[in-house]
């Protein structure tokens, strides 16, 4: 039923008051920006222009590809693409770069505003910086002797590549310790013990693949995942790869060290429902120790 009373003066005002009131808070506490269908920025807020570094001019009609960090794989924005365009509303952390190079973490909102013809005519992205958390997620995730990924980076990541399809059809795992490594701790002492695993670590990020995820589990024990094996042949292969790493002797202070890796490696089919995410024992082929 209309309202003659909410047309009157005092009560527009009171509304425009309340929604500018509303406006304020939400530039105050969040990042905005809304686009056309196409992804063209029409609107950014100064939270915006602050965490981006670019000028209100420079944002306002260019695409969000403007500030795409390349964190994150084309199925990531693929994804987004296809939750918007049909209305929904689409939720997640994204990885965005400055104009002078930073990354930073928005935990993102982007709501679809319909037209008549029930289809998005614009977007209003709603951003909170998130950029602390997840740096301090990264230091938890880091282990501090090699500073590479520890277990639960492991675990963690793994199962993201598999969920999200990344793995491939088959992927390998492989756990990696080293012979005798006690042996260096007890003649040389525990700091060239520790000098000798930063070594290790150094070695195998340089011979692994480069989309193989590198991590040190425990003591002398690494992992290492290696997602699109296409057969065995191929995992023999890279592990030898692997092998022949450990021929040259590790210098240690004044000493050079020879160590063995011992190897055993599996393959894994994210396809096998009860594979996906889990590497409980038996739930892997074993290829060989």
């Amino acid at each position: 039923m209309f309202d003659a009373k909410a047309l009157r003066p005092a009560n527009l005002l009171k509304h425009w008051q309340q929604l500018r009131t509303l406006e304020q808070a939400l530039n105050q506490a969040a990042i905005i920006a809304i686009t056309d269908h196409r992804g063209t920025i029409t609107y950014a807020n100064d939270a915006f222009v602050k965490i981006s570094g670019y000028r209100r001019d420079e944002l306002v009609g260019s695409n969000h590809r403007l500030v795409k960090s390349g964190y994150h794989d084309p199925a990531f924005y693929r994804q987004m693409w296809r939750t918007i365009s049909s209305g929904k509303v689409w939720r997640d952390e994204v990885c965005n770069r400055t104009k002078n190079g930073e990354l930073y973490w928005v935990d993102t909102t982007i709501v679809p505003l319909l037209g008549k013809n029930g289809k998005p005519e614009q977007y209003v992205s709603i951003r909170f910086d998130i950029t602390d958390k997840k740096r301090l997620e990264s230091l938890v995730m880091l282990e501090p002797l090699t500073g590479i990924g520890n277990r639960r980076f492991a675990e963690q990541k793994i199962h993201e590549l598999i969920a999200s399809g990344q793995a491939g059809d088959q992927a390998a795992l492989v756990l990696i310790d080293l012979d005798k490594f006690k042996q260096v701790n007890d003649a040389l002492g525990h700091e060239a013990g520790d000098l000798l695993l930063k070594r290790v670590a150094e070695r195998l990020q340089e011979v692994k693949g480069s989309n193989d995820l590198l991590a040190r589990l425990a003591g002398d024990e690494f992992l290492i995942f290696m997602p699109g094996i296409g057969d065995h042949s191929q995992l023999k292969r890279k592990l030898a790869l692997l092998k022949r790493a450990f021929r040259r002797p590790f210098e240690l202070q004044s000493y050079r060290i020879t160590v063995w890796p011992s190897m055993g490696a599996a393959l894994l089919s994210p396809s096998w429902p009860e594979c996906a995410g889990t590497f409980a024992p038996g739930r892997l082929r074993l290829i060989f120790g």
